[in-house]
């Protein structure tokens, strides 16, 4: 917990620095004089704009936990469960139909973030803010017409209550793998940026022919720490069932789980492939307990929960988090400092 709260506080400078910079590098403004003393600005319009978009990004978490799989293997339900509120809709069909980033937030809202932007001089992407019953109404249903969100970047869902890991961490709800190829590609573009990617599966019918071809090609032999395999119904096996799935698993995911020399690391393994009853953990955690087939700690997600918290506030995560965005503030400044000997 004291990395996280070392996070938070790291969290608040940042913001703090990257306000002042984009600030000193806008266009003049005399409302702002009373607050340094002076009147900042240096009409670097698109040097600010760019500060401005780290701000909000540090303002919506700092690590990303990016949830794919199948249809039907039970992201948004996992993420409900997560989130100890019944947020996301969930069907037999394809529900998710744009990125959904889940936030903390002030306020219960959605924000659309649209692929346009306001003018090309500042770079800012054109938001709609409505209240979160509205944008499920209008954008999630199934995908009978896809092209209706080919204008929507991704959606922001902010909750007034904390996610998993606290307020540095989002949670992201994607369309999955094998609904469409623009799909995949949206899925992809994200996990690419992801601090954690969650790969759910049914157990019911798992490793089929898309997702053993999807597991070889992102994961094998990449020595990737940060994926964790979730296989959710886990309870509509029986015995034998289970077992038999737990021995393929092992198998058919030892090339993802390789140190540096290409050997199987086991003890990675374990901390990382999960079996789950992400309902019954809903059920119990909402207060449905008279629908939940066992209790909450019997589903397999509290296991889950404690080993990706543990992962997200890890000291090293968080310094590879906050580094990314030193090169910005140091070319910024170094910017900035040429404006000023030209005065």
């Amino acid at each position: 917990m004291n990395s996280y709260k070392n996070s938070l506080e790291l969290s608040n400078k940042f913001q703090k620095c990257l306000r002042i910079c984009a600030d000193m590098l806008d266009s003049p403004d005399e409302k702002k004089e009373k607050i340094y003393g002076f009147r900042p600005g240096l009409q670097k319009t698109f040097d600010a704009a760019v500060l401005r978009e780290q701000l909000r990004n540090l303002k919506e978490g700092i690590f990303q936990v990016m949830f794919t799989g199948g249809f039907d293997a039970g992201k948004s339900t996992l993420i409900n469960a997560l989130m100890r509120k019944d947020l996301l809709k969930t069907s037999i069909r394809p529900e998710t139909a744009v990125i959904t980033k889940i936030i903390f937030g002030k306020e219960e809202a959605a924000v659309i973030i649209f692929k346009k932007i306001s003018d090309e001089e500042s770079g800012q992407a054109i938001t709609e803010r409505m209240s979160v019953e509205d944008f499920f109404e209008y954008y999630r249903v199934s995908q009978d017409n896809p092209e209706k969100f080919s204008d929507v970047d991704y959606v922001v869902i902010e909750q007034p209550n904390e996610s998993i890991g606290g307020t540095l961490v989002q949670l992201v709800d994607s369309p999955g793998t094998g609904n469409s190829k623009p799909d995949d590609n949206t899925a992809k573009s994200f996990a690419e940026k992801a601090n954690a990617i969650i790969y759910l599966l049914n157990s019911t019918r798992a490793f089929e022919i898309e997702e053993k071809e999807y597991i070889a090609s992102h994961f094998d032999n990449k020595h990737v720490q940060n994926v964790f395999f979730v296989f959710n119904w886990f309870n509509a096996l029986d015995d034998v069932e289970q077992e038999n799935l737990k021995n393929h698993a092992k198998v058919l995911l030892e090339n993802v789980f390789t140190d540096n020399e290409g050997n199987f690391n086991e003890e990675l393994y374990n901390q990382r492939v999960f079996y789950i009853n992400a309902k019954g953990s809903l059920f119990n955690r909402i207060g449905k307990t008279a629908k939940a087939c066992c209790s909450d700690n019997e589903t397999g997600v509290p296991e889950f929960e404690a080993a990706l918290s543990e992962y997200l506030t890890s000291g090293d995560r968080n310094k590879e988090a906050f580094r990314g965005y030193l090169p910005q503030l140091a070319t910024k400044y170094l910017a900035a400092c040429e404006e000023i000997k030209k005065l």
